[in-house]
């Protein structure tokens, strides 16, 4: 995926975007941390290799899921469910890796074409949580537990200090930011 993504905005920028002084405005969706997770490679050292493959059932969210359906119907035993529990961590956590390595290949990328220079804004956000069994959840959905509802937002404006944020603020709230 992180390979696809540069390649393709090295195109774009290269082809399709004037660097004649009009701010570039760039939206970067990156899914890593998303469904159906990346497996987690043999060489990677701080996880154990996983297989993403016990939880590509998750998505179609019917009959026969498997190990998820399992998970959620609480059909599982202690063990096998803590484990179920580990295996799903291991691979988001890597997840959230990946495209932590994609948003610096971006960053990379943009200052190797020079549209760092002169000053630039970033805003690093998501747009839900995700549940790895808390409240005996797997996944997103339509709950409003802290898990799915809270997520990170970071911005940083290389020509001004960091603003005070509030300690927690709403999507809505981000937008005024912003715009500020």
């Amino acid at each position: 995926k992180g390979w696809t993504l540069i390649e393709e905005l090295r195109a774009t920028l290269r082809q399709d975007v004037k660097h004649d002084g009009t701010p570039l405005f760039l939206f970067v969706n990156i899914i890593d941390a998303h469904q159906p997770y990346p497996a987690v490679p043999p060489w990677v050292g701080w996880l154990p290799w996983r297989s993403s493959l016990p939880f590509k059932h998750a998505i179609d969210h019917g009959e026969g899921n498997g190990d998820w359906e399992r998970f959620v119907n609480d059909e599982m035993g202690p063990e096998e469910r803590a484990a179920y529990i580990q295996h799903a961590t291991d691979v988001y956590d890597y997840g959230v890796h990946h495209a932590d390595w994609a948003v610096g290949q971006v960053l990379e990328e943009l200052e190797a074409h020079g549209w760092l220079e002169g000053g630039y804004q970033l805003v690093l956000t998501s747009d839900h949580g995700e549940f790895l069994g808390e409240h005996g959840l797997y996944e997103h959905g339509v709950y409003l537990y802290e898990p799915l509802s809270t997520v990170p937002f970071l911005t940083y404006d290389s020509a001004k200090p960091a603003p005070t944020l509030p300690t927690r603020m709403s999507a809505l709230e981000a937008h005024g930011l912003l715009l500020d």
